[in-house]
């Protein structure tokens, strides 16, 4: 059913003939969809695939100026859970190749994640104000070898009560979940002595709803990508950030 009744670009861009990996350019963005279910080994046609997809649009950086990457299971999350892996199959290739931005789900939550190599954080962002100069965000620079920003957007599924691993590591820069946003709310040992003994925290200080939602990605020009977390409710559980290439190639 996935296969027939969804029509996806994989002809086009030599794809997996079973929509599972594909990409495509719209405006100014080239998206690059891959399989978290499939094998990401050195050698399997998938792997092959996405390295001969990000060269070509390296070369391309000239015409469609940034590089998008999706796939369900996240590189990095410190939620409780998080299946592990694949970082090490993934990231060189995003280095290697300047992805800008990855885009991730499968935890219920939201996390930010700076550019890193195996976890050690390559850029830290300074603050702007946003284009349209009504406050400041969070700004990347766009850095031949820093690596992507990574996005784990998976708060608009349901609501299972997600944790964090404390304390948030180094490279995690904003997460929230469950009403709680991770930095700000920083468990203290009885806390999480009843977590691990898998009783009730505290009822969150925010509206439950607030941190649940999604994405935007607008790319605003050849220089100049946003990405906004919209909330279900409310204005508190929400994230933004900048990134700015230096030039078009």
């Amino acid at each position: 059913a996935f296969r027939f009744r969804y029509k996806m670009p994989w002809q086009a861009s030599g794809g997996s003939s079973d929509n599972f990996w594909y990409s495509y350019d719209y405006g100014s963005i080239h998206w690059v969809s891959v399989s978290s279910e499939h094998d990401l080994d050195d050698g399997s046609p998938q792997k092959l695939w996405i390295e001969n997809d990000l060269s070509r649009a390296a070369s391309n950086r000239a015409s469609i100026p940034w590089v998008v990457v999706a796939i369900h299971k996240p590189l990095y999350c410190s939620a409780k859970g998080t299946p592990g892996g694949y970082a090490a199959k993934l990231q060189p290739l995003l280095n290697q190749y300047d992805v800008d931005l990855l885009l991730s789900g499968h935890m219920h939550a939201y996390e930010r994640v700076h550019p890193n190599s195996n976890g050690e954080v390559t850029q830290y962002p300074s603050k702007s104000k946003s284009g349209r100069g009504l406050h400041k965000v969070d700004v990347y620079k766009s850095l031949q070898g820093t690596g992507p920003v990574l996005v784990m957007q998976g708060n608009a599924g349901g609501m299972q009560a997600e944790r964090w691993d404390q304390p948030a590591p180094a490279w995690s820069a904003v997460r929230f979940a469950n009403g709680y946003r991770g930095r700000e709310h920083e468990m203290d040992a009885s806390s999480q002595q009843q977590e691990d003994a898998g009783l009730p925290l505290d009822t969150p200080h925010w509206n439950y709803t607030n941190t649940f939602g999604f994405g935007v990605v607008s790319a605003l020009n050849s220089t100049h990508l946003h990405y906004q977390v919209v909330p279900v409710s409310g204005g508190i559980g929400t994230d933004e950030f900048l990134l700015v290439r230096e030039t078009n190639t």
